[in-house]
């Protein structure tokens, strides 16, 4: 019966990691449409390649530094590169939705 209790705590902690990292990744489209508008005052692009490449390397590092192996710094990596792919796509429909509005 404790293996069970103690299997059950760890399903439960893990799905509060999952809702906190949901959460994190709404808040993080939402910083996102902030700063499009932002940039889009300052008549700047949507796309800086430099910034991505920064982020992605950025969270890679991260993993690396606590103790990931390569595959989880890959995937990381990777995951990263779709979250920054998703940021950009929403920015270029919201810049394309105010160029309507003017």
């Amino acid at each position: 019966m404790k293996k069970l209790t103690k299997l059950n705590m760890l399903r439960a902690d893990l799905e509060l990691i999952d809702t906190i990292m949901v959460s994190l990744l709404a808040k993080r489209e939402k910083m996102v449409l902030k700063i499009e508008k932002i940039k889009r005052k300052m008549g700047g692009p949507v796309t800086d390649r430099a910034l991505e490449n920064k982020r992605i390397a950025m969270a890679k590092e991260t993993a690396k530094k606590l103790g990931m192996d390569y595959w989880f710094q890959r995937f990381i990596e990777k995951l990263f590169h779709k979250i920054i792919v998703h940021c950009r796509k929403l920015e270029e429909k919201q810049r394309r939705r105010a160029g309507r509005k003017i």
